[in-house]
């Protein structure tokens, strides 16, 4: 694959460049500054590992004493991040590199890969649309809703997205503002009212707030304990997860060719 062949290149050219300008200086402030290219904070990677859906455990966080500043610093080199990335298979490979291409950082050597990938899609006349977009669930975390959410993230993942579920994701963070940023990230959001918890409402919310599509669906015997403002919404209504799975992808694949016909899109 050649996308994949000029990246690779490019990042072992500028990596050797930054460890030879690591070799040339011998002062410490200026020896902490070169190298803290080679270094890759923890939230980075537990995005980027989100992302691609591998576990943050399979790479190991770095403990190292820097004797001027006199203090410990914790990170992922770079070089064990980019060898696990080598490894997986094309199509990773170019879903992590179009995720880089829009991740904002100053580290140097991921501004080069940035450059190398926008340079690499124009030359390849690849379309800089990320490989699996995501598609965020509100739902109730009941365990009664196990199966559900389950045909729920299969009918999404057969029309080529990627599921989220916010209780599902790695974070260190405030569960919150992860919400927000998955919705505002996701290219619609699935919300299902079964059990109308206030979570599953705001969030759709939220979601339509920001001009989200958003699919509405719930258990039909609870459908009506839905809020009056929502009962005239088109709703899947569901009997069993096996309907809500084939329900839902003939949804989202309307929904899919609704698009592509407002873009003027040939199949």
């Amino acid at each position: 694959m050649k996308f994949r062949m000029g990246i690779t290149n490019t990042y072992n050219s500028f990596y050797r460049e930054i460890l030879d300008e690591r070799e040339l200086n011998d002062e410490d402030e200026v020896f902490f500054d070169n190298t803290s290219y080679l270094r890759l904070e923890t939230k980075f990677v537990i995005n980027l590992f989100n992302e691609i859906g591998y576990s943050i455990d399979e790479i190991k966080l770095k403990k190292e004493y820097i004797d001027f500043m006199e203090e410990y610093f914790y990170y992922y080199s770079i070089e064990d991040v980019w060898s696990f990335i080598q490894r997986r298979d094309d199509e990773y490979f170019y879903g992590v590199m179009v995720y880089l291409s829009q991740t904002s950082t100053t580290n140097k050597i991921l501004l080069k890969l940035q450059q190398a990938v926008k340079d690499e899609l124009l030359r390849n006349r690849i379309s800089i649309r990320e490989l699996r977009k995501t598609v965020f669930i509100a739902m109730s975390f009941a365990s009664e809703m196990d199966k559900p959410r389950e045909a729920i993230m299969r009918a999404i993942e057969d029309k080529g997205y990627k599921a989220i579920v916010i209780d599902e994701k790695e974070h260190n963070e405030q569960i919150v503002p992860q919400i927000f940023e998955e919705i505002n990230r996701a290219e619609f959001v699935i919300a299902d009212l079964t059990g109308h918890r206030n979570g599953v409402y705001y969030e759709a919310g939220f979601a339509k707030g920001l001009n989200k599509q958003v699919i509405f669906t719930c258990r039909a015997d609870d459908f009506g304990n839905s809020h009056f403002d929502v009962k005239q919404i088109n709703t899947i209504r569901w009997e069993n997860e096996w309907i809500l799975e084939e329900r839902l992808r003939k949804r989202i694949e309307a929904m899919m060719t609704n698009e592509l016909e407002e873009q003027h899109v040939p199949f």
